[in-house]
């Protein structure tokens, strides 16, 4: 018995040992895994933001299908061929590469660099007309893209969509959407792009990035600050910049670490107690009053003070109005209030205006049309050029600009960031 005993103490131990030893390996395993999709994302982001204010897909959508369809630049078709989204040749005029997928020895395009991929995925989508419907969604709005994606047969798994939203709400690229369209995705170029002689040779493995890399030094309303595309810790960027750790915690609201990495901007000064440059923003629903005051460089108490705030709402509500300015709350009224169509002048066509929208940083409200509202009225109750209003809303392609809308319908609205004339501030919505 007591030999028995024994064994029985020596057998629990080593399975006891076991299990550690497999938990750790599957953890090391996990944390390198993790590794390799923040490097990656680190490396293409800069490429996903410009391509999403050259041709309006949500770099958000396209990181998290590169990350998807290539394991992170792992796949044997990203490391053989370059192809970062599993686009196979369908009419495609260069070189392939075959392989087994949905039948056997299927072929997928080969690309000289995953920079190529990275274009030919936008005029992929761009040029056929089973995805057109995606562009009329707005660019900030995921979870339509990704549910539009499995709609127009981009995948055959019935849980792509899903899969989509939970890399994308996982690593927080979402944010990349929101920089590309304030004007920040050229931060990046300088800093991350290599000479083709030295990127994208296949097979060629990534490296974590150095805290230096994590960041790129910019100004927001007129307020040295960093945007971050990595996790640092808030004490190694105060030690690197020679900045005491207190002050960098005051001069960001004491935000906690997570929700700093989670908005992606540090300042480096004190911020300010109004927006040098924009009146009023207009929400995309579910963001933080902390997370506006940080993308505007405005504190968050005179943030409050602007807005009649006695306690910070948790989380604003989609199409919410907030004041930047003192003259902007000094002419708030009542919301909602039915746009006036004015006399619109003789109908011409026009054509959708993309080049042009794509270089000008904006943000994408929606507007539910009132009775009576025209294409001509909207645009001048905006301020913004009529061409917008037809460049993302392709399904009123065929609509006169004076001809009465449906009520009830949905316009999107493109704001721009910056002002589009120097004579006057854009007109508030109240």
């Amino acid at each position: 018995m007591k030999a028995l005993r024994v064994f029985g103490k020596w057998w629990l131990s080593l399975i006891g040992l076991s299990t550690i030893a497999i938990f750790s390996t599957l953890m090391n395993a996990y944390a390198q895994s993790d590794s390799i999709v923040r490097a990656y994302i680190q490396r293409w982001a800069p490429l996903a933001m410009q391509e999403m204010r050259r041709t309006g897909i949500p770099a958000s959508i396209k990181l998290a299908q590169a990350i998807l369809e290539s394991a992170a630049g792992t796949s044997w078709l990203a490391r053989t061929a370059n192809n970062h989204f599993g686009i196979k040749c369908h009419g495609w005029p260069g070189p392939g590469v075959y392989k087994d997928d949905d039948k056997p020895n299927e072929c997928f395009r080969k690309y000289p660099s995953a920079d190529s991929s990275f274009r030919d995925h936008s005029h992929f989508l761009r040029t056929r007309k089973r995805y057109a419907f995606l562009f009329n969604y707005s660019p900030l709005d995921y979870k339509k893209w990704a549910y539009g994606l499995k709609q127009a047969g981009y995948a055959t798994n019935p849980h792509y969509p899903q899969k989509l939203i939970t890399i994308i709400e996982r690593y927080n690229l979402a944010r990349w959407d929101t920089l590309a369209l304030m004007g920040h995705d050229t931060l990046f170029v300088r800093h991350q792009h290599k000479p083709p002689e030295q990127q994208d040779k296949p097979g060629s493995k990534l490296t974590h990035p150095q805290p230096e890399q994590c960041w790129q030094d910019t100004s927001i309303n007129a307020v040295r600050a960093i945007v971050l595309h990595c996790p640092v810790p808030l004490r190694e960027i105060a030690e690197r910049k020679r900045i005491p750790l207190s002050r960098l915690q005051k001069w960001n609201d004491h935000l906690p670490e997570a929700t700093l990495w989670q908005i992606g901007i540090v300042y480096l000064q004190p911020k300010r107690k109004r927006s040098l440059t924009h009146q009023f923003y207009v929400t995309r629903g579910g963001e933080t009053p902390a997370e506006v005051a940080q993308r505007f460089g405005i504190r968050l108490n005179a943030l409050a003070h602007l807005n009649g705030w006695t306690t910070l709402p948790k989380r604003l509500h989609a199409t919410d109005t907030v004041c930047l300015r003192p003259a902007c709350a000094r002419r708030r009224l009542s919301l909602n209030t039915p746009t006036t169509p004015r006399q619109p002048p003789e109908y011409a066509p026009l054509e959708p205006d993309w080049a042009y929208l794509s270089r000008v940083p904006c943000q994408f409200i929606e507007h539910r049309v009132h009775t009576g509202e025209t294409l001509t009225g909207i645009a001048q109750h905006y301020r913004i050029p009529l061409k917008w209003l037809y460049s993302v809303n392709p399904a009123l392609s065929e609509v006169q600009p004076q001809q009465p809308l449906t009520p009830g319908i949905v316009v999107v609205i493109p704001l721009p960031l910056t002002d589009t004339s120097p004579e006057a501030e854009p007109e508030l919505p109240f």
